[in-house]
């Protein structure tokens, strides 16, 4: 019999096809990251917090983007509590404002980066 799974909260799941992390290096050779998302399909209330989490074991880095209707980058977007960029994976939250604070509507998790040789033309 397979597990049925009851979602309470109404979490919306993000597509991995509508993120996109890319690792990139400045001229020090320090690691930072771009990111890509698309959210037009999705029903999130405009003023949702948008965060992006870069994570490796017990390191965690947390990146305010905005809102879901507004998506602004950080300036700040190096990875700099990481020893290194291998197996960093990141994760997509979105979380709720003022219907119900602190809510998670949306998630996309274990999300891979690419490099910047693996871009499509």
């Amino acid at each position: 019999m397979p597990i049925r799974r009851i979602n309470f909260t109404e979490r919306q799941r993000i597509r991995l096809d509508d993120v996109n992390i890319i690792l990139r290096r400045d001229d020090r050779g320090a690691v930072y990251f771009d990111m890509s998302l698309d959210l037009s399909s999705y029903r999130f209330a405009p003023d949702a917090r948008l965060f992006v989490e870069a994570y490796r074991q017990t390191t965690l880095m947390r990146f305010d983007f905005g809102t879901a209707s507004v998506q602004v980058p950080p300036v700040d977007r190096y990875l700099a509590d990481f020893e290194s960029e291998a197996d960093v994976m990141f994760r997509v939250r979105i979380t709720a404002v003022s219907a119900r604070p602190g809510v998670l509507l949306g998630e996309a998790d274990q999300l891979r980066p690419r490099n910047p040789d693996d871009e499509p033309d």
